[in-house]
């Protein structure tokens, strides 16, 4: 459970990150701001391999569907590889394909993310709606945390260059806005398709429950989704009225509030055996 855990913080953290680089364009910022991210995001990537949560790597499963979850955590580990390739390449090109390795890295990173999250599942989903719910839930995830902790980079820059438009610190916060309000609809979808599902801990318990479980999810939800929604609206008014310093402290209370509310979400899928 630890392992899985430090895998799925290290790189939802690490994808979310360049697609916060990839919503900023180049010539707003110098290319070290680039440069942070993704030796960043690359770091904390092989770092995250390194923990191999679904045991050794095994290249023969990549090919075999019949070998269910095992068939997407080895994809995962497979995507994440060249996720940290296109990270590094990044660093000795040409500026003028910042936005296509950029773009690749993205690509391979969500794909890793959407593989990692249904080859955690239990029980691998029969339906594709269920699974690709499975995987936009990954996905969700991997944005909002990603999206704060860029929008917080993106905000120290300022302290050095106070020169800098606004621009990329108001599209980092759009983003992380944005990436709020997309992961309380999939936490909302997840909770209506398996309202009622079979299984050791139904989302309707959940809810309307008094247990130790609901008590857990209701702090996901207010720790993890509403007051970083209200932070991010915070955050997005500071940044507009060019107050980089205050948008960068609110910045520093949500990304520890992301990042309880996204543990606690991964307890919450061990106890019920969904996405949530």
């Amino acid at each position: 459970m630890i392992r899985n855990l430090t895998f799925f913080l290290l790189t939802h953290f690490s994808v979310g990150l360049i697609v916060t680089g990839l919503v900023i364009p180049p010539g707003e910022i110098d290319r070290r701001y680039f440069r942070v991210l993704t030796l960043l995001a690359a770091g904390l990537t092989i770092l995250a391999l390194a923990s191999l949560p679904f045991g050794a790597f095994q290249s023969q499963s990549l090919l075999s569907q019949a070998d269910g979850a095992q068939f997407f955590q080895q994809w995962s580990y497979a995507a994440f590889s060249v996720f940290v390739g296109c990270l590094i390449l990044w660093n000795f090109i040409n500026s003028r394909y910042h936005r296509l390795v950029m773009g690749l890295s993205c690509f391979f990173g969500a794909a890793g993310v959407m593989a990692f999250a249904i080859g955690s599942m239990d029980v691998i989903p029969v339906l594709l709606s269920n699974m690709v719910l499975t995987a936009l839930n990954g996905v969700s995830a991997m944005v909002v945390m990603g999206s704060v902790l860029g929008a917080m980079i993106t905000g120290h820059w300022y302290l050095t260059r106070p020169d800098l438009s606004l621009n990329p610190i108001l599209n980092s916060s759009k983003l992380f806005l944005y990436s709020v309000f997309l992961r309380v609809m999939v936490v909302v979808a997840g909770l209506v398709v398996y309202w009622n599902v079979e299984g050791r801990i139904t989302p309707s318990l959940l809810v309307t429950g008094f247990g130790f479980e609901a008590i857990i999810f209701w702090t996901r939800v207010v720790v993890g989704l509403l007051i970083p929604l209200i932070f991010a609206f915070m955050t997005w008014s500071s940044a507009k009225m060019a107050s980089t310093q205050s948008a960068t402290g609110i910045l520093y209370a949500t990304i520890i509030l992301v990042l309880v509310g996204e543990v606690f979400a991964r307890f919450l899928s061990v106890l019920t055996g969904i996405a949530l």
